[in-house]
């Protein structure tokens, strides 16, 4: 119901098997969009079949038929399949780029 939320799952045999989310978000210094790729997951028993890349591969085609040219996603440092799954599907790491995680409690 949001059209800057997007949603792209696989199915397999009528089972949905991994999917992922992303957000688009507004540039306030420029009159452009950015891609915010916030999470993706994939059965423990479908992993390693390309689901994942697929998964991303259809994100990067509503990327282009939105226009939007730049898409980003955070992960942990120590996330193996994660760094390997980005890598593999065009991602390049930003050394430059520092998380800070704020922990709101009340």
């Amino acid at each position: 119901s949001r059209e800057d939320l997007h949603i792209v799952v696989a199915v397999v045999n009528k089972k949905v098997v991994g999917g992922l989310t992303a957000y688009e978000m507004d540039e306030w210094k420029k009159p452009t969009r950015k891609m915010f790729f916030y999470e993706i997951g994939v059965a423990e028993d479908y992993r390693s079949q390309g689901i994942g890349s697929a998964l991303i591969e259809e994100l990067k085609k509503i990327c282009i038929e939105r226009g939007i040219k730049e898409m980003y996603v955070l992960t942990d440092a120590e996330n193996t399949a994660a760094n390997h799954l980005y890598s593999k599907t065009g991602g390049v790491s930003d050394p430059s780029c520092v998380l800070y995680d704020y922990k709101i409690d009340r």
